[in-house]
């Protein structure tokens, strides 16, 4: 087309066809842009946030999120495979009264609402802190047991101890250096009532039996 060839023509569209061009500004669009992937950034965040809360929750393990797995490691083994381990288990009153947590919990709640038997075992623990005492107060410490447990007027007695073994006690206790087995036979004693209580057909039984350290109430 030569040079010139427009100039000075006029280009006039009709009025049935309106032009109308609309343009988005610049700005608008780059701030359209930012938003989607300001959105799509959090909600990605979220995602990750919701998994790791999860996982947290569950474990981070092999097995996380398969409950049966977990619900066959919860169960309790069949009665067959566990009469072995019943008739294993010992039955005996230093078994379950002494060395069972809960045996000896329950055991010594229900002596606290017997006066005698409370008061064995108050002299059983003050003969097992006795034992355990360095021995340059041991004499002092046990002198304080004696006249606690042994006062001629005390409201709740111990049990009947022989006066021989009670006198030679306080004998043992008045020496410059008694032995920490100086209660053994008041100790002796006082678990044959303790335990006469929990198997009355051992109650004719010497109380020297139960003066053994695994037999006693510490």
């Amino acid at each position: 087309m030569p040079r010139g060839f427009c100039r000075g023509f006029r280009i006039s569209f009709p009025a049935a066809f309106p032009v109308s061009i609309a343009s988005t500004p610049k700005s608008s669009t780059s701030e359209t842009a930012a938003a989607t992937a300001q959105d799509s950034d959090h909600g990605t965040r979220e995602l990750l946030a919701n998994n790791l809360l999860l996982k947290a929750r569950l474990g981070f393990n092999k097995q996380t999120g398969r409950s049966k797995k977990w619900r066959e490691l919860l169960k309790f083994p069949p009665v067959s495979m566990c009469t072995e381990l019943r008739w294993s288990i010992e039955k005996d009153f230093s078994s379950l009264c002494d060395k069972q947590p809960i045996g000896r919990l329950l055991f010594r709640q229900f002596c606290d609402t017997k006066p005698d038997l409370k008061r064995c075992i108050e002299f059983l623990d003050a003969v097992a802190e006795y034992e355990v005492t360095i021995e340059e107060e041991q004499r002092e410490f046990g002198l304080a047991i004696f006249s606690r447990f042994f006062k001629e007027k005390s409201e709740v007695p111990l049990p009947e101890i022989p006066p021989d073994i009670v006198k030679e006690c306080k004998w043992n206790l008045k020496q410059n250096s008694p032995s920490q087995n100086v209660f053994e036979e008041c100790a002796g004693f006082s678990v044959s009532r303790v335990v006469s209580l929990w198997d009355p057909k051992r109650t004719q039984m010497p109380a020297q039996a139960y003066t053994q350290k695994n037999s006693q109430l510490p």
